[in-house]
């Protein structure tokens, strides 16, 4: 694209040179290849600014996913959590931040605890680490 814009300004300079000293026909015609080449450079900038412009509202896109997602998941976690049979949880809350999620809450045993840890990286995946604050009914 850059070269593009280039050749355009040369274009146009080369026939600004060329136009001095030259007979009316001749003028006229190099007044139309100065039209033509601001028109392409208008054309130029327009699909510059289309492209980036498209590029702008991917990125945005992009980005309001994985915030959505991100808000999300927690809620997905925890509803997850709650309908497993083999979890007794009681007031388990999941945050995430940034590539962490925290799990926070009780449970009533070690198991039980290691069951919503894999329920939580199984729906995490890869992309977040799982911090366990989880406490045991009865432990201090």
């Amino acid at each position: 694209m850059l070269q593009r814009t280039t050749l355009l300004v040369i274009s146009i300079c080369l026939i600004a040179v060329a136009s001095l000293g030259c007979s009316q026909p001749a003028r006229d015609h190099l007044t139309d290849a100065q039209s033509n080449a601001a028109s392409a450079a208008k054309d130029t900038g327009r699909a510059m600014a289309s492209d980036a412009k498209a590029t702008g509202n991917a990125i945005s896109g992009a980005l309001d996913k994985a915030a959505s997602s991100q808000v999300q998941l927690p809620a997905r976690i925890e509803e997850a959590i709650r309908a497993a049979p083999d979890i007794q949880a009681v007031n388990i809350s999941v945050t995430a931040s940034d590539k962490k999620l925290t799990l926070e809450g009780k449970v009533t045993s070690k198991a039980q605890r290691r069951r919503a840890k894999e329920i939580a990286s199984t729906i995490a995946g890869d992309k977040f680490q799982i911090d366990d604050h989880l406490k045991i009914n009865g432990d201090q």
